[in-house]
């Protein structure tokens, strides 16, 4: 057995351990709705553009190899479902309103 693999499995405990530390700090983070960029400047998810949102969930794709960034990709995606449907109100209020009727 080799020396790296002998130490994985001496170690497993504490890896697997600090594997669900990461994934509860994730998942608090994700639930909080406050992204943390490259330079550590701390952004609530509601006040990102909608390019940032897909950069991130870009981002986060290539590199959820465990599925440990999944809490994040399923917020963002939200948030850009979010912003669509109320894209999508807007557009149908103006179309109303251009029509004069009134859908108070």
């Amino acid at each position: 057995m080799s020396m790296g693999r002998e130490w994985i499995e001496d170690h497993m405990y504490e890896l697997y351990e600090y594997e669900y530390d990461i994934q509860g700090h994730i998942e608090d983070e994700a639930r909080r709705g406050v992204w943390t960029t490259k330079d550590g400047q701390e952004i609530p998810v509601k006040e990102m553009t909608t390019s940032h949102i897909r950069n991130a969930i870009a981002y986060l794709e290539r590199i959820n190899t465990l599925d440990i960034y999944n809490p994040w990709i399923e917020a963002f995606k939200k948030e850009l479902d979010k912003r669509a449907y109320e894209e999508y109100q807007d557009e149908v209020r103006k179309e109303y309103e251009y029509l004069h009727w009134d859908i108070r």
